[in-house]
């Protein structure tokens, strides 16, 4: 007995189209609410945080940073060098320096034209970017000085090697940095 060969059962087009369809219509519909969602999220966090786009103390800000500024002019005009010895002492020495143009207004810390103290209290701060555990805050006592050098150093101190950054405070401590160097110890 031999039996014809089946053939499959004819598809249905108009079902096929309206799979089709949904399925587009489900993709578009997937995409449009994932991009509202995103952006609906986005906007309420933008409304929720505070921007400090404005402020009160616009004028205070800018008169406290002028005044770092003519800070940092002033301690350039002192012509620091900072050195390490392979002792592991830090030396900082300022010897005056002719003012740089347009420089005229800005006076050193010590309130006139001519050098700190030398009993003036001088304080390093060595901060390392890459390990704030290592962070050290020195206290240099005073070192040789002459009428045209003031020198500073600091106990034997040892450092990690690499790079460094000093910050060297004269005076106040709460008045800020005055000079801002680099140190590499290898």
């Amino acid at each position: 007995m031999t039996t014809a060969p089946t053939q499959p059962a004819p598809r249905d087009r108009e079902a096929d189209e309206r799979a089709g369809k949904w399925l587009m219509r489900l993709i578009v519909f997937g995409l449009l609410g994932v991009s509202v969602s995103v952006h609906f999220t986005a906007l309420s966090y933008v409304f929720s945080t505070d921007t400090d786009l404005v402020r009160d103390d616009y004028y205070d800000l800018d008169q406290r940073y002028e005044g770092e500024l003519a800070r940092f002019r002033a301690g350039a005009a002192w012509g620091w060098q900072i050195e390490r010895g392979d002792d592991g002492v830090i030396a900082v020495t300022v010897g005056q320096r002719a003012k740089p143009s347009g420089a005229a207004a800005a006076e050193p810390p010590s309130g006139g034209a001519g050098l700190p103290s030398a009993a003036a209290p001088l304080r390093v701060l060595l901060t390392r970017a890459s390990n704030a555990r290592l962070d050290q805050a020195l206290t240099l006592r005073p070192g040789p000085a002459t009428e045209t050098t003031r020198t500073w150093r600091s106990p034997p101190t040892e450092l990690v090697p690499g790079y460094w950054k000093l910050r060297v405070e004269l005076g106040d401590p709460d008045a800020g940095p005055l000079y801002e160097s680099e140190l590499r110890v290898d």
